[in-house]
């Protein structure tokens, strides 16, 4: 998590001609080490914007890019393009007050957040935990979330595979998924050139100290087979998803109609994702130095000593060298199904 704080902003337009509003509304974030504020990133985005632009509402939040990103995958299915939502006025009420449970939930939550993160580097005891029943309640809750976010995934990866598949075979599904050219990864040779220059390879090699951490949480059979009790929406779509794929393909329904799904199950899974977060912090903040809780999870952190090459040092000093010995992948096509109802 970043622990970023700045406002979360909803800027609304005005159709000129007509006096009304319309029904775009963008929901971004200005950080607050910028010294900005929403109104003056107002004035920024009016700029080029033939509509009046005005501050909806705006909120302070301490991890506001978490926030954000959040909201924009809960809201998956009314956005259009980028930071912009189409909102009839019920929906806009609907998102905003979103946007101030989210944050009221940081601020219940943010001190644990806080400890999650910085306990990461402290080197666990063999110690195990017994439990007490807050723990146990989060970590019910954790499995419960654990359980929605992996079954929408399997949903997300059908449904993704099956968009890409139709785009490969030349099917139009414009503002559904988007094709890019992805350039080869530059790789350098660190052997061949250790081989080849020992000693100059030696002056760049460096000592780093590094954190290793592995937290697992531990979730019964039992509540993993339970996805139609945790969530019998999802269980489903699940259950049919394949069914809904053949008659896509068979044109009784339509990609259009597919996507839909996949927003839905988008947020059902951002959902999930930001309880196991929640979650996640308040158990980690429980097992403290220790190295587990009795029956909910077990976190090993160390510290080691590695050494490791300054690739980066090394270029700068030596980029003719350096090239030498760097070799470009194949590129490849990405076909990248849009999170957003472009259409």
């Amino acid at each position: 998590m970043k622990f970023t704080a700045g406002e979360l902003y909803v800027i609304g337009e005005i159709d000129l001609r007509t006096n009304q509003k319309t029904n775009y509304y963008k929901v971004g974030i200005v950080r607050e080490k910028k010294e900005r504020t929403s109104a003056e990133r107002l004035k920024d985005h009016q700029t080029g914007n033939p509509r009046e632009l005005f501050v909806h509402d705006f909120i302070k939040c301490r991890v506001v890019e978490e926030v954000e990103t959040v909201f924009h995958k809960l809201m998956a299915s009314k956005g259009v393009r980028g930071e912009w939502l189409e909102l009839q006025e019920n929906e806009l009420a609907k998102a905003v007050a979103l946007i101030h449970l989210l944050n009221e939930q940081v601020n219940v939550h943010y001190n644990f957040f806080e400890q999650a993160e910085s306990l990461k580097k402290q080197v666990s005891s063999e110690e195990i935990l017994s439990t007490d029943e807050e723990i146990l309640g989060w970590h019910k809750s954790y499995a419960a979330a654990d359980v929605r976010s992996k079954a929408a995934g399997k949903v997300l990866k059908s449904i993704s595979d099956a968009l890409k598949e139709a785009a490969s075979a030349g099917i139009a599904l414009n503002q559904i998924v988007e094709i890019q050219l992805k350039e080869g990864r530059k790789s350098f040779d660190k052997e061949s050139f250790r081989e080849r220059y020992p000693d100059l390879y030696e002056k760049y090699v460096v000592f780093e100290e590094t954190s290793k951490q592995r937290f697992t949480p531990i979730i019964p059979k039992e509540i993993k087979d339970s996805l139609n009790e945790i969530d019998p929406e999802l269980f489903d779509i699940l259950k049919v998803i394949e069914d809904f794929i053949d008659d896509v393909k068979s044109s009784k329904r339509t990609y259009q109609e597919l996507h839909g799904q996949y927003l839905q199950v988008l947020s059902i899974e951002a959902d999930a994702n930001w309880i196991k977060t929640i979650a996640e912090a308040r158990i980690k903040t429980a097992c403290a130095s220790a190295g587990g809780i009795e029956g909910v999870c077990t976190w090993s952190r160390s510290n080691e000593t590695k050494q490791a090459f300054d690739e980066k040092l090394f270029r700068e000093q030596n980029l003719d060298l350096a090239e030498q010995f760097t070799t470009i992948g194949v590129s490849v096509q990405a076909v990248i199904v849009n999170p957003k109802r472009g259409y």
